[in-house]
């Protein structure tokens, strides 16, 4: 037991803070896709914050629920907007 906290507080994020970098996660970001070819018009807007989230979230712990998975739970073609206003993402069938 002992082992293990010590070992959790040295690769942790008790000492050094949390290290994103190889995790390969996307931060502070934004990018532009079209996707006419795909659902038929327009572009869409990506957008990834500074913990790698995708939405405004001012605090972490006001998060009520955090979906983990590839591309499918990234909706990389989603646009920002539609995370919010629709009802036809992933995350929101979910919640329903």
């Amino acid at each position: 037991m002992i082992g293990a906290v010590t070992l959790e507080a040295i690769f942790g994020n008790w000492i050094f803070g949390p290290q994103y970098g190889f995790l390969n996660i996307p931060r502070n970001t934004t990018r532009h896709f079209d996707v006419s070819a795909v659902y038929g018009g327009g572009r869409t807007q990506y957008t990834r914050e500074k913990h790698g989230l995708r939405g405004d979230f001012r605090n972490p712990a006001d998060i009520d629920m955090l979906v983990i998975g590839g591309s499918t739970t990234n909706e990389l073609y989603i646009d920002d907007a539609a995370l919010v206003e629709s009802d036809e993402t992933l995350h929101d069938t979910m919640i329903d």
